[in-house]
């Protein structure tokens, strides 16, 4: 959550390789869920899968249903990071039927808003918005910080392409939340959200914000964010000055990155310009 993804995940491997399976299963099982998950934030698809397998292995072997409540959840993650709506809902639903079994509602809350995000995907913004805000009010007198801001962000970027000002009251919220909780990952993303929506008002200041963050995540070594962060200052460059060079030749440069790393769906978020 601070940022240190890479050495989060030497502590993930560090716990797979010495949990023993036959007698800590649903430990091992996580291990390799959280291994995945945090692949997928610095652009290793590959690996999130073959991690992925390995949990689900074991706890399918095991019949883990609480493993495999977080092992559907990375799934649709990875589906949603590569675009693949129609797998990633697969997967959401097949995990809300375990979150509901459980009766885990933070995981209730989380697969319903994956859902709503395939939802918008699909041009249903309204359904969409109704629906992840239906989900903040699930967790709303619970702690649960990383959800928490996650719906807040994805209500914020669901408003911004929407053009809404409703926007700023999700940003505010997601920024104090982020920073009093030190999660500096989403912290990143709502900063870039927040100067997207500025740049209707000050492309200049929008732009220099994006510069420093490009360099935030340079010292985090979060090739995806940079990537993202890049994409959103081709994108004001080009929606001020459409005949822009440096913002084509930006863009351009960003979406190789994106296809690169895998991340399709952020990829082909903002088309070439003709």
């Amino acid at each position: 959550q601070q940022g240190s993804i890479r050495q989060a995940l030497a502590l993930y491997r560090q716990a797979e390789a010495e949990v023993d399976d036959g007698r800590a299963p649903f430990l091992h099982a996580l291990a390799a869920n959280n291994f995945a998950y945090h692949s997928l934030l610095i652009g290793r698809p590959n690996d999130a899968w073959e991690a992925l397998d390995r949990g689900r292995t074991i706890a399918e072997r095991h019949g883990l249903l609480s493993v495999l409540l977080h092992l559907f959840s990375t799934e649709s993650e990875i589906h949603l990071y590569a675009g693949n709506w129609d797998a990633a809902e697969a997967a959401g639903h097949q995990g809300l039927a375990i979150a509901e079994h459980l009766g885990n509602i933070e995981r209730q809350a989380g697969y319903q808003a994956k859902l709503a995000l395939i939802m918008a995907k699909r041009g249903q913004f309204d359904a969409a918005r109704t629906q992840l805000e239906a989900a903040l009010q699930v967790i709303s007198k619970r702690t649960y910080w990383h959800l928490r801001i996650r719906l807040l962000l994805w209500l914020a970027e669901l408003e911004l392409d929407q053009e809404s000002e409703r926007i700023s009251a999700y940003l505010d919220a997601a920024l104090a939340l982020a920073r009093s909780q030190r999660r500096r990952l989403l912290l990143l993303h709502a900063e870039r959200l927040l100067a997207l929506h500025l740049a209707r008002y000050d492309a200049a200041a929008a732009q220099a914000r994006l510069i420093e963050l490009i360099d935030q995540a340079t010292a985090l070594d979060l090739p995806v964010e940079i990537a993202r962060t890049r994409m959103a200052l081709a994108r004001i460059m080009l929606s001020h000055t459409p005949s822009s060079e440096s913002g084509r030749t930006l863009l351009e440069a960003a979406q190789r990155d994106l296809i690169s790393l895998g991340a399709l769906a952020d990829a082909y978020s903002l088309p070439l310009p003709r």
